[in-house]
């Protein structure tokens, strides 16, 4: 049970002893039984300040509760990449989710108040497997990208497969209750 972000993964240098900052790799986080009181339940970001995040698995996670932030953030599984990294190759598999309060999935390139970098990085190729809201609301969902006068982010490649909320399986963006701003190549299987 947290009171922040519940498992977030980033890539912050200031945290570690060395100047470099290197990549975020190759993490699998399972089994887990999450509780969380504010922000994210499963997160990648704000702070994405290296060249790439990729190979990061969910798996096997029950979300007990994800609370109502407040502020247009939280959400249960999210992707917030406010600095110039790669986001790639991501998979959330059999995810149980009971009470998701404001966002169920929540994923965006942007600057931020945590932003750090000149420039915003892209997110592609993110899969959504066996994910299924069992009780509670049926939050909206948020895939956004980021454009400026001489920037442009489009994320895109987000494969989903056998979601389902309230035993109804989820099969185009509108029964997802998606937002869908600056992104494509969206696939429910």
């Amino acid at each position: 049970r947290t009171f922040d972000d519940s498992i977030v993964v980033k890539n912050y240098p200031k945290w570690s002893n060395r100047n470099e900052e290197g990549t975020t790799k190759n993490i699998n986080v399972s089994n887990c039984l999450i509780w969380t009181d504010l922000a994210q339940s499963l997160e990648i970001g704000y702070e994405t300040r290296c060249d790439e995040i990729s190979d990061i698995i969910f798996k096997n996670c029950d979300i007990v509760h994800c609370q109502y932030e407040g502020n247009q953030s939280g959400g249960v599984l999210t992707i917030h990449n406010a600095d110039r990294a790669e986001v790639h190759d991501i998979y959330y598999e059999n995810i149980r989710i009971e009470d998701a309060q404001e966002k169920f999935i929540d994923i965006k390139t942007l600057d931020s108040k945590y932003s750090k970098d000149r420039e915003r990085g892209m997110i592609h190729d993110i899969y959504f497997k066996n994910i299924e809201i069992v009780d509670g609301v049926f939050p909206v969902s948020i895939i956004r990208g980021y454009e400026m006068k001489n920037e442009i982010c489009r994320p895109h490649g987000f494969y989903f497969e056998n979601i389902v909320v309230h035993d109804k399986k989820i099969e185009t963006v509108n029964d997802m209750r998606m937002v869908v701003e600056l992104s494509n190549d969206i696939e429910f299987r």
